[in-house]
């Protein structure tokens, strides 16, 4: 018995991770940004991968935009498309909520020093990443 359940238990590991290779309905295709709508507060509401991602274009790219604030309002599939870092290219000093929703699907297959859907971040204690919850995979390897 303990040898079948070892058998199902390894199939079960084959089985998830080549589930985790099949980007979801409604993934972010790895290219569009989409700018989400500021609320009252100054915050950015996410709903999606391409809003997630001209999130990250903004901080990384536009001087004077790392100190935005973002919240999302729904679960989001980065679609294994290749992902920079939030603070990758300019340090992050803004507060994200991830309002107890997940990013999936993330993959970071190259980064020089950051890797993760955040990558240099620097604030004071009124500053925060929170309620999120982040799966993916990282694949860098040393050049």
């Amino acid at each position: 018995m303990r040898k079948v359940t070892s058998y199902l238990k390894k199939a079960k590991e084959e089985i998830d991770e080549i589930i985790h290779t099949i980007p979801e309905e409604g993934a972010w295709d790895g290219t569009t940004l989409e700018e989400p709508r500021k609320n009252e507060q100054g915050v950015y509401e996410i709903y999606n991968g391409a809003q997630l991602a001209w999130f990250a274009d903004q901080v990384n790219h536009h001087q004077g935009m790392q100190d935005i604030n973002g919240r999302l309002y729904d679960n989001i599939s980065l679609g294994n498309k290749s992902w920079t870092p939030i603070g990758a290219k300019e340090v992050y000093r803004g507060s994200f909520d991830g309002n107890g929703y997940t990013v999936r699907e993330l993959l970071v297959d190259k980064a020089d020093s950051y890797a993760g859907l955040f990558g240099a971040i620097y604030g004071t204690d009124t500053q925060s990443i929170q309620n999120l919850t982040v799966d993916g995979q990282i694949q860098c390897s040393k050049t």
